[in-house]
């Protein structure tokens, strides 16, 4: 009798929390108020916009790191970068003002705010006694600076087991050193940059050549194959 009144109890209980459940799900709108009200500041366009962030939020680190690899690899080749804009040519180089790139001369070069926020040294970037400055862009695509590992393989190893012509770009205030910053916190590569149009000049002295792509001319008239004329044949 007591086993069967402790059942009684036990079954009563789970009665319980199961009506307390269907009372929260079934409910009215108030029960979902803490989801509209944390959701209400995105700003959602539609039913897609919504189910895009939601897939996004569903998404594990790994990924997002390859999305992220993906939409990198896209950029570089598209020479694009969200944090570049327009020149407006004036030349500044500070906090606010940006110098105009010394590659594309097109785009903004980076400036302190974006280089402290990013991990650029800007007590190196902006040391370079020739004031030069890059975009993102041209950055990312290697185009105005590079590692020494790729000046090596541009230049065809000219300038390979040269530790004092690196030295001497380094003494003189010629490169700068870049981690990158990521929201997930992570310790990324303090990697060593070099400018392009340093390291040219010299690699052009031992022997460099640039090997620039053949460009294909204006199109002519097209001309029918040769065709060799047909041998006589004899009369048997």
């Amino acid at each position: 009798q007591q086993q069967q009144q402790q059942q009684g109890e036990s079954e009563s209980e789970s009665d319980s929390e199961n009506d307390d459940y269907n009372a929260w799900y079934h409910g009215d709108a108030s029960d979902w108020a803490w989801h509209n009200e944390y959701f209400s500041g995105f700003n959602f366009r539609d039913q897609e916009d919504y189910e895009r962030f939601f897939r996004a939020y569903e998404q594990s680190e790994e990924e997002r790191a390859k999305q992220r690899a993906q939409q990198r690899a896209k950029n570089v080749k598209a020479h694009k970068d969200y944090r570049d804009h327009k020149s407006v040519g004036d030349g500044g180089g500070g906090g606010g003002a940006a110098a105009v790139c010394s590659t594309c001369n097109v785009r903004d070069g980076i400036t302190e705010d974006e280089a402290k926020n990013c991990g650029v040294s800007w007590k190196q970037y902006s040391a370079h006694p020739d004031k030069l400055r890059t975009c993102w862009a041209c950055k990312n695509s290697h185009d105005s600076v590079m590692t020494e590992k790729m000046a090596i393989c541009k230049f065809s190893g000219k300038l390979k087991g040269d530790v004092r012509f690196f030295f001497k770009l380094r003494s003189e205030k010629r490169s700068f050193h870049h981690r990158p910053v990521v929201s997930t916190g992570v310790v990324t590569r303090n990697s060593e940059y070099f400018w392009v149009q340093d390291l040219t000049p010299e690699a052009v002295r031992r022997g460099w050549k640039e090997q620039r792509r053949p460009t294909a001319g204006p199109a002519g008239p097209k001309e029918a194959p040769f065709t060799p004329p047909r041998k006589k044949q004899r009369k048997a």
